[in-house]
């Protein structure tokens, strides 16, 4: 039996943190944490000195089609392999292996040597992360939004189709990512639950009332932008590892546009210290009363959020009113600061904005419009 003891910094669990941490494994399982002084250690165990740094519990991604140069539909055990060890490195211990849209022969292929690989990962006694599943992202996507997957492979939601991915998978069938508006969104939605899969809304041009029905039929999350917008490539798989923290509202980072209008060297910096200015007073204007709210003001973009199905419910979704009557963004969000901590600002969830209003009412307007509509103009929606 050998038996290991890491020194660390600090400790993050579930519960808290624990500062000076000591953590006791006995053949690489962990059987204590705590603090370091005064935990009984016994004499031949090795001890690891990692006082300059911090342990936290492995990371879990769920949307992830590769790593070190291979792919997850290659569907070997040398790729997967190769995929598993090379996360590790980088703090995953587990992840949900994510296909592409593809012809659906290549798909339920890959899923069947990725079910293959799961069945004996463990065999091998190396460090590298496990394969906890499979996310299928694809073929039921946009057109218009479907980023990187190939147009020819997208096919609209078939549960028959589904119904040969999910026996590819032989039992390891996670989680299904769609476009709710497709016609056969529904039943697909229904097969996928039935086959005990979470399901997501992304890729995806719908309208509110289609959101909803999918949320209605069992779909976990909401990702939100604008028809003036652009997500960067990486937004709907950045969503979808953030919600993997367990959060229940995602605010992402919005910057502007430059393939609609040229921004000058003058708009690069006045744009910036607009957003900064509109998010740092509203953490004084909108503290709110003494427990008012479980978390600080954070500024909500309305076209850069995401939100679990049950979290939207729950705090009553958008208000269905005019833009120029209520900000719909910040009703949201306010409403959701008396619900849950379970929320972050994510760095790497980024829309590209247009500039139109900005232009059309100038810099300071559009501060004034922001704040509690301030400054009216005569037209509303410019885009």
């Amino acid at each position: 039996m050998t038996t290991t003891l890491i020194h660390a910094k600090r400790a993050l669990t579930p519960t808290g943190e624990i500062p000076d941490a000591g953590i006791l494994m006995r053949n690489g399982v962990i059987e204590l944490i705590g603090p370091r002084e005064g935990m009984n250690v016994p004499n031949d165990a090795a001890e690891i000195d990692a006082t300059d740094k911090s342990a936290i519990p492995g990371f879990v991604d769920v949307h992830i089609h590769g790593a070190g140069g291979r792919d997850v539909m290659e569907g070997t055990p040398e790729a997967l392999s190769i995929v598993a060890r090379t996360v590790a490195r980088h703090g995953t211990t587990s992840f949900v292996a994510t296909t592409v849209t593809a012809s659906a022969d290549d798909i339920c292929g890959s899923s069947e040597g990725i079910a293959k690989y799961i069945a004996t990962q463990h065999e091998p006694h190396e460090p590298r992360a496990e394969v906890l599943g499979i996310h299928f992202e694809g073929p039921f996507l946009s057109e218009i939004r479907r980023g990187v997957h190939p147009a020819e492979w997208l096919r609209p939601p078939s549960a028959e189709l589904l119904a040969r991915f999910v026996a590819a998978a032989g039992g390891n069938a996670r989680i299904l990512t769609l476009a709710p508006e497709l016609l056969g969104a529904m039943p697909c939605i229904d097969a996928a639950i039935k086959a005990g899969m979470v399901v997501g809304i992304g890729h995806t041009d719908a309208t509110y009332e289609q959101a909803r029905a999918a949320i209605a039929h069992g779909a976990r999350y909401v990702a939100r932008t604008d028809a003036d917008c652009l997500p960067r490539r990486d937004w709907v798989a950045n969503i979808k590892r953030a919600f993997g923290e367990e959060l229940e509202f995602v605010i992402g980072t919005i910057k502007p546009r430059s393939d609609d209008f040229p921004l000058s060297w003058g708009d690069r910096i006045a744009i910036p210290v607009l957003i900064f200015v509109a998010s740092n007073w509203g953490k004084i204007y909108r503290r709110g009363r003494p427990g008012q709210f479980r978390y600080a003001y954070i500024m909500v973009a309305g076209n850069n959020l995401a939100i679990t199905a049950s979290m939207y419910g729950r705090a009553g979704g958008f208000p269905r009113s005019r833009i120029e009557d209520v900000h719909e963004d910040r009703v949201l969000g306010d409403r959701i600061r008396m619900l849950t901590r379970r929320t972050r600002r994510k760095r790497n969830v980024v829309v590209y904005n247009s500039t139109r209003r900005a232009r059309r009412y100038g810099f300071i307007n559009t501060l004034l419009w922001y704040w509690e509509h301030r400054y009216r103009p005569q037209e509303i929606d410019v885009r």
